[in-house]
């Protein structure tokens, strides 16, 4: 088995969400899965992917970046766990690379970033 440096493993993407979330707010997210749980993972799912790729499994051991014009027309279902593209194919085992989910953090925070199906948040958009 091949071991790749740290910086470069991939995280899951539902993972990364939840933690990418933790990190810019200090609050976890509701461990049951509900709806709006789903919704605000989905939201922070697109935040990270307008900062960094998001990868799909392209076999056993690699994966491929979406490309940006996948990421803006299609739509993050199910927390993050799912990924579904303007013509309605579904990607599953969506990951981002450890330093990446760092980047997306230090500027989603830059940013201000709020997600407005945070009840905690205010009304603005992330």
């Amino acid at each position: 088995m091949q071991a790749y440096p740290r910086h470069v493993q991939h995280v899951a993407l539902p993972t990364a969400t939840a933690i990418v979330f933790y990190r810019l707010t200090g609050r976890q997210v509701d461990g049951a899965r509900s709806a709006p749980t789903l919704a605000l993972l989905n939201d922070v799912a697109h935040a990270i992917s307008n900062v960094v790729p998001v990868y799909i499994p392209d076999s056993a051991t690699t994966f491929k970046a979406l490309t940006p014009v996948e990421l803006m027309q299609g739509q993050f279902e199910r927390g993050g766990m799912i990924f579904r593209t303007r013509d309605g194919r579904e990607h599953h085992g969506l990951a981002l690379q450890r330093s990446d989910m760092a980047l997306a953090i230090s500027v989603l925070r830059a940013a201000k970033a709020r997600f407005t199906r945070d009840p905690a948040s205010s009304d603005r958009p992330a």
